[in-house]
């Protein structure tokens, strides 16, 4: 009999729990387009193959169609006059999960500092995926 009275509680728990729905956090519809940077901080070396532009990772959620997103760089590295963003509006063809966001620098042979820092973010209001980076850091310095 207790066998029975604790398989009947186990099973009133399990239906207890599986309505629960606040662990379930946000259903995303798979034609919704959420976009996110790879990592919230990059260090990349440059030399002189890279004929002054490096390339920036930014993923999309989903494949079909194109798909657009603007970027923008803070006003510190602006105001630095070293690092320009060639593509703020990075664009996605029909298949592909990832694009670049293309930034030019001027030639390390001018630079001031050992290495230059940059803040890239989405334009506000761009949705984001569910584990999405924001903004990322990109540090970048001479080989």
């Amino acid at each position: 009999m207790k066998n029975y009275i604790l398989a009947i509680a186990v099973l009133l728990s399990g239906v207890a729990a599986s309505c629960n729905k606040d662990a379930e956090g946000a259903v995303y519809a798979e034609r919704e387009m959420a976009f996110s940077f790879v990592n919230a901080k990059q260090v990349m070396e440059v030399e002189a193959g890279n004929a002054g532009v490096v390339k920036i990772p930014v993923y999309r959620s989903g494949r079909t169609g194109e798909a657009k997103v603007e970027v923008m760089l803070d006003a510190k590295a602006v105001a630095e006059n070293v690092l320009k963003l060639q593509t703020p509006e990075v664009t996605f063809k029909d298949g592909e999960p990832a694009a670049y966001v293309e930034m030019s620098f001027v030639p390390s042979g001018q630079w001031k500092e050992k290495k230059y820092t940059a803040v890239l973010t989405f334009k506000e209001g761009t949705r984001l995926s569910p584990s999405a980076k924001a903004s990322t850091e990109v540090t970048i310095q001479r080989k």
